[in-house]
């Protein structure tokens, strides 16, 4: 706590205002990134100009750049086994729908005719393990950004799904478009609804 203090350029004390523990300040951290990656494919179900393999191109850009650029902290999303139990069932159920969004894109892709997948399940954990382990080695200060990683990822993530890959073109998703989606102040009241809980 007291080097998260020191990095945010406030006094212990001042921290221990907004977090009551570190435990607390972790929550906090997944709960908001997932409140974030809720809203993106809350987005992506929003457009219905894309069909299921734009709009899970959609979901895989947009998951790789909040994850490493929108959200600071977002290492943080990916330990959820260091929560205590009443705080990592919460996360762990966030999780579950956010993966239950992932997997009716890739569903509807199967209806469709346009993904082939062995195990929708599967593929859905494959891709977002993927996505996630991004938080692992991106530096921001690495040859490409968070958008063009992503960009990539989804290219060939997207492209491993597809039934016809050679005749495949990926949809224009624009910067700005990303950005107005992880542009939302609702870190406040985030918090203010996980103390309450607690």
């Amino acid at each position: 706590m007291r080097e998260v203090a020191a990095a945010c350029g406030m006094t212990v004390g001042n921290l221990y205002y907004y977090f009551a523990s570190k435990d607390e300040l972790l929550a906090f951290c997944q709960e908001a990134a997932m409140g974030r990656l809720h809203h993106l494919a809350h987005c992506v179900e929003l457009r219905n100009d894309l069909d299921a393999d734009g709009q899970l191109f959609f979901l895989v850009l947009g998951h790789v750049v909040c994850l490493n650029e929108a959200f600071p902290g977002s290492l943080a999303h990916t330990q959820i086994e260091d929560l205590p139990a009443a705080w990592r069932d919460r996360i762990v159920s966030a999780r579950d729908l956010y993966e239950a969004q992932w997997r009716a894109v890739v569903g509807r892709g199967v209806e469709r005719g346009l993904f082939e997948v062995a195990d929708e399940k599967v593929a859905t954990m494959a891709m977002l393990g993927a996505a996630n382990w991004t938080v692992k080695w991106y530096r921001p200060d690495g040859e490409r950004s968070a958008y063009e990683v992503g960009e990539q990822f989804a290219r060939q993530l997207v492209r491993g799904l597809l039934t016809d890959a050679a005749q495949w073109q990926p949809p224009t998703i624009d910067v700005d478009e990303l950005n107005r989606i992880f542009d939302r102040d609702d870190s406040v009241a985030s918090h203010a609804a996980l103390a309450k809980r607690n």
